[in-house]
Order: C-alpha cells, then structure tokens, then sequence
C-alpha cells in the first residue's frame, strides 16, 4: 500500500505548477490531529478547486471534507512544503463504513483523470492602466527598452487616443534624453500651438535647450545664442505656457524670455523658485534683455528685408498679448476691463497655460455672460468653457485637498493628470506637518479598493517619486510605507512594480528606520514574497535580501526572521545558476544561517565558461554604495580568479578614478550610487559603450550587469 501511496503523491508533484491556485492530495500526521489523506493548496481558490474535484470522485458517502483553520497549521507543517506555499490544508475523512484500500482506488482514479487531461493555462494580458502604469515606471528606473517595449504593448491596445499617445511618446523620449528624435517627430510644430499637458510643454522646453541652445554653447554665452537663433520668435507658445518651469533648463530658458518680455514679476518668480546657490546666481547674471546682446559668433545671414508693407489697423492689447503667447497678460487685460468679445481670448488663454491662480474669476465672468445672452458661445468656446469648468474644479490647494479627494466616495476621473500637473508647484510633502502627512496617506489608503483606484494606479509613478525624496524625513515615514503597501498590493505584480518596490525599499533601509518601523517593512516585504514566490522571481529575491543585508539592522533578530526562510526556500530549487548559488551562499551569514561549500564546477563547464573570461583581468567598479567593493569582491572571486578588483568612490574628477576608469579591463559603473562630476570624468576618459552600466541596484546587480556583459 506504501508503493500506491508514494506513486499517488509522485504523479502529482509531477505536474503541479506553483502559484496557479493548483492543489495536491497527500497523506499527513499532524503533531494534533488525525492521521490521513489531506487537501493542500497555497490559497483559498486552490482549496475551491480541489474541493469540488474530490465531491465529485468521493462524494459524502465515501469522505467528508473538514476545512483545517490557520491557526492550527501553523508550526505543524513541514518547512519544505511551507516553503513551496503549501499553507493551506483540508481533511478528507473517511467515512468508518468505507475501506482505506477503496478510498485509495477512488484517490488513484482521480489523480490518474486529473494528470492525463492536458494543462490549459490562460494567457492574462494586463489592463491598459496597468500598462500605463509599467510604463511610467520603468521610465522612473531609467528602464529604456522596458519602456518602449510595453508603451508598444499599450498603443496596440487601442485604448489610448491618438493625442494622448504623442504626449506620451514625448514624455518616453524625453525621460531618456532622447531629444533630436523629438524635435524630427512630424507632429512637433503642432502639438507646440495644440493644447497639452504641463509635462509635455516641460519636455519640449528641455528639447529647445538641447537641439537649439547647448549645441552651441562652445561658441557663445546662453544668452548670446538665445537670442541669435530667435528662440523667443520660433517657439513663443511654449516658452510663455509656464510660469516658472521645474527643471533648470526651462528655467533659463524663462528667465531669458521674461527678459525679453520685461516682465519683472515673472523674473522674481523664477529665481524665487530656485534652490540651488550656483542656478541662483547664473539666472542673476543675466541682467540685460536678451534682444540687446551682440551675439559672439556668426549667425546666418539675415534674408533680404521685404518691402515696408501698408500699415496695418491698430490691434487690440488683448489681442495682441494672444498672438504672441502672453497668456498671462491676457488674463490681466481681460479682468481689468471684462469685455464680452474677449471672452474667448481669455478663456482660451486660461486652457493654455494650463490653469491660472484667477482661472475661476475668468469662469465666473463668463458664466455670467452665457447666462444674460451677452455672450452666444459657439460649439468651439462651449467646449473650452466646459473644459474650463473641469480645470478649476480639479485646482487643488496641495497635497491633502487632492488625498482627501481622491480618497472620498466621489469617482475623480482626472486625478491623476491633476497630481501629474499640479504636484510640483505644491508646498513639498517634507514641509508638511505630521498630521497634514497623516490626512495624505489616510487619502491614499481611502482610495484603494474604490472606483478611484485606477488613477491611484496611474499616478504611481508620481508616489514612488515623491516617496523617495521624503524617506529621510520621519515626519513622512507614514507616507513612504503607505506607497510601498500600495506597491506590494497590486494585483498584476509586474517587473517594473517589483523594481519600484525595491527602490523604494532600500530608500527607507537606508534612512535608518525606527525598530518598529523596520519591523512593519520587513514583515509587509515578506508577505509579498510569500505571494509572489516563484523560480523566475529569484534575482528580486537577492537583491531584496542584498539591500537588507547592507542596511544596518536596528533588530538583527528581525533581519534573520526576514531573511532566513527566503534563503531555505532558494537553497530548495534545483536550476539556480552558478551566481545566483554564490549569491545565496554569500548572504546566508547576514541572516544568521552558515554558508554551504558550493560544489566545484569543472572547467569548460557552462556555468564558469563566461566567468572565466574574467580570469587574470583587473575589474573596476565605481560606486557610492557603502561596503559595496568587499562583498562585490568576495562574490566575483567564488566565481573566477581576477587579476585585481579595484574600487572608487571619489565624489569628484580624482586621478584616482581617471587611472581607474582607464587601465581597468571592465568597468561597472553604479549610476544609481554616484557623484555627476565623477561619473563626468570617467566619461571623458572611457565612451558610455565601454562603461558597464547595471539596472538593479545593489551588488547582485552589479554582478547580473557584469555577466550579461560577458555573455555579450
């Protein structure tokens, strides 16, 4: 009976699939309990499923199925099925009239039906949100080809309207500085006098910048080619649009058309806005109108003047402040002196600059109008008022107005565009009180599970963003974890979340957290990996434990319970590779378990062919990261014998790190851990393409890096 027994149990190891709600039928004796056959799934649905198989094969006159509670599973079962996420657990129970050798049969004919019908498994493909989510965050982790890859996904989706998609593509080519291709989209003349986004206008600034000022800055002042190559005249809808940009090039580019525009308010407002002692002080210096500057290079001939033409009648100030982009000013003109005729010209400017501080004043006026019969609108300023109405009603005083609405009952259909366009110009997070950052996570938890969840999903990116900045402020420390419950609770656990969940994991490791709130992290990181554990999920697996292993641990005891069952659970699977094997070894010590001796691999063998490239060579590695060169050391020399390995973390141009960045054989360089000016030099001495450059952070990365490097 033994034989049947361990056959049963074989046939369906065999064919179970984790993570599927997939269950197996197995003999058991609990500590406290009956001995016998019981159902056991990693979920509650894998219990459904499991239950109406064995209905159907035993039926209530053989067995009767007895639901087993957590809490007296817990302790009982065995570490390794706990590890595969066999939690949960129900009784078959025999009837007394009923023969165990029959009940056996009946289990053996179930196994045998169940393993001989083909496995159908259905592809789930991720809602459009949620691949507009992915892809705002692998533009936040700087993911490049992800990126593209799913903003393809999304556009074949057909959910996206065409406008919606050139914003995009702007916004993709933008976060990866893709600025030339910007500027040849044959669509950019248009979306510039179009109506759009705030963040797209931001990125057209920075491409004027890129494509039509840096170029030459090597023969001119900023200034001097501002106003040679005519950038006011050319590109006048976007460079009057916003107030005060968020970047330091739209600044400038700002700053000098206020200069041209003598406009002293918007002067004051920029450099006002400016927190950096070196940005203050190079927008200071440009103290003269750009139009009076002698440009210090040649510019292309001026075309032949065309005859004077017959003059023209007198236009209108408002007008005129409109045909130049002087949204601003039309607003001023139209609430001096409110003229029905001109209700268009204000309206219209309002929509452009994408909100102004009297945008309800210019409703409120017009409104009026429409209602007396002054103003007849037509279809076009119908629309643009009710646009107009929509805008003001989502103007949104800060952080807690927009958690508080979001958070409400009401379904917010723009809230996440408002945070995307809005949020910079807020009073920041970590200037909020305690209590103020209490209301915006209790918002952001309101939101979870209702109707406005989606534009929660949206505007993801944003939260991860903002997040990461505030992490070092303890009045905050509520936030953060709420963005990183809200993470660990997505449905569709994609790579890019997972990678968000990462960064914003080691964000608040390294803030050094209080013990209690190490505690509720760890705890909170350890339920997902229960829930997404899975072979293909190993290397988040290892940089999740490598940054809690770098982290000082106000609670080692903690750190072990976090880590220890995760490095029983890798130590479990069969096909890891050599690396991830090393790895695992490696920090089996920081969570208080002994490393086992790997194996020695003979040579020529697949798993050290390409590590053996490394052999006799001196490797670099060029980061902030603290500890980072003795345990990124210790791994590569488990799996070769490199000449050297050489580290530096210098903030500035060293001749340290130039004599690095030039004799080492291969170079990684930890962008995500790293001074501008250092990784500055190391540019001029060793092109990007020579530079080895990883997507994870941490030291598993840096060894993923280096082996796809080598694997070419």
């Amino acid at each position: 009976m033994s034989d049947r027994i361990e056959a049963l149990v074989a046939k369906q190891v065999d064919i179970y699939v984790p993570r599927r709600s997939n269950w197996l039928v197995m003999p058991w004796q609990p500590a406290v309990g009956s001995m016998g056959f019981y159902l056991f799934s990693e979920d509650r649905e894998g219990q459904r499923r499991g239950r109406e198989v064995l209905n159907g094969f035993l039926g209530p006159g053989v067995a009767r199925l007895v639901s087993m509670p957590d809490e007296m599973l817990e302790g009982q079962l065995p570490p390794a099925w706990v590890d595969l996420g066999l939690t949960k657990a129900t009784y078959i129970r025999r009837s007394q009239q009923v023969d165990r050798l029959d009940m056996l049969a009946r289990l053996e004919n179930l196994v045998a039906t169940v393993a001989g019908r083909p496995a159908t498994i259905e592809e789930i493909h991720p809602t459009h949100v949620d691949l507009l989510r992915d892809v705002r965050l692998a533009m936040l982790s700087q993911d490049g080809v992800g990126a593209q890859r799913l903003f393809d996904q999304l556009v074949l989706t057909g959910q996206l309207s065409a406008e919606n998609i050139r914003f995009l593509t702007i916004e993709l080519l933008a976060c990866f500085g893709r600025w030339q291709e910007m500027a040849d989209l044959p669509y950019i003349a248009v979306l510039m006098q179009a109506r759009r986004p705030r963040v797209v206008t931001e990125s057209m600034l920075q491409m004027v910048w890129a494509t039509q000022v840096a170029v030459h800055l090597g023969l001119a002042s900023v200034a001097s080619v501002f106003a040679s190559q005519d950038i006011v005249g050319r590109y006048t809808a976007i460079l009057r649009s916003i107030e005060v940009p968020s970047t330091p090039q739209g600044r400038i580019l700002a700053y000098l058309t206020a200069l041209a525009d003598d406009d002293a308010e918007r002067q004051e407002a920029i450099l006002r806005a400016v927190l950096d002692p070196d940005e203050a002080g190079a927008l200071a210096a440009l103290s003269a109108p750009a139009g009076s500057i002698v440009p210090e290079f040649e510019p292309d001939p001026e075309p032949e003047p065309d005859p004077e033409p017959e003059p023209e009648p007198e236009v209108a100030p408002i007008r005129l402040a409109f045909d130049e982009a002087r949204y601003k000013r039309v607003v001023e003109i139209f609430l001096a002196e409110p003229l029905p005729g001109d209700a268009d010209f204000a309206v219209q400017a309002v929509l452009d600059l994408g909100g102004h501080e009297r945008a309800g004043d210019v409703l409120q006026v017009v409104r009026d109008w429409v209602s007396s019969g002054d103003v007849e609108p037509g279809r076009r300023l119908a629309l643009d008022i009710s646009a107009l109405d929509d805008l003001v009603a989502d103007v949104t005083s800060g952080w807690v107005a927009w958690a508080q609405r979001i958070g409400a009952d009401e379904v917010w259909g723009d809230a996440a565009t408002t945070l995307r366009n809005q949020y910079a110009g807020w009073q920041p997070l970590s200037e909020l009180t305690a209590d103020h950052v209490s209301l915006v996570a209790d918002g952001v938890l309101g939101a979870i599970g209702t109707a406005n969840e989606q534009q929660l999903r949206a505007g993801l990116d944003i939260l991860c963003r903002v997040a990461a900045d505030v992490v070092g402020h303890p009045s905050c420390a509520l936030f953060t974890e709420t963005v990183l419950e809200f993470l660990a609770d997505q449905e569709n656990m994609s790579s890019q979340v997972r990678e968000a969940y990462g960064t914003l994991f080691e964000a608040i490791l390294g803030a050094g957290p209080t013990v209690e709130s190490y505690t509720e992290v760890l705890t909170r990181t350890s339920v997902l990996w229960d829930r997404i554990k899975a072979r293909q999920h190993v290397d988040w697996a290892l940089e999740t434990l490598d940054t809690c292993a770098g982290a000082s641990a106000p609670d080692p005891q903690v750190r072990n319970a976090f880590g220890a069952p995760v490095i029983h659970y890798l130590r479990s699977l069969d096909r890891l590779s050599r690396l991830q094997r090393v790895v695992t070894e490696s920090l089996a010590e920081d969570f208080g378990l002994p490393a086992i001796p790997l194996p020695v691999v003979p040579a020529g063998d697949e798993n050290v062919s390409s590590w053996s490239r490394l052999d006799g060579t001196v490797v670099g590695l060029y980061t902030l990261l603290p500890q980072a060169l003795q345990r990124f050391s210790t791994r590569l020399k488990a799996l070769c014998n490199p000449g050297e390995v050489v580290g530096n973390d210098d903030k500035t141009a060293t001749a340290a790190l130039t004599n690095l960045a030039e004799r080492a054989e291969h170079l990684i360089v930890d962008t995500w851990h790293a001074a501008h000016q250092a990784t500055g030099a190391i540019d001029q001495v060793r092109p990007k393409s020579q530079q080895i450059l990883p997507r994870q952070k941490g030291v598993t990365g840096f060894l993923r890096a280096l082996e796809s490097s080598l694997e070419g």
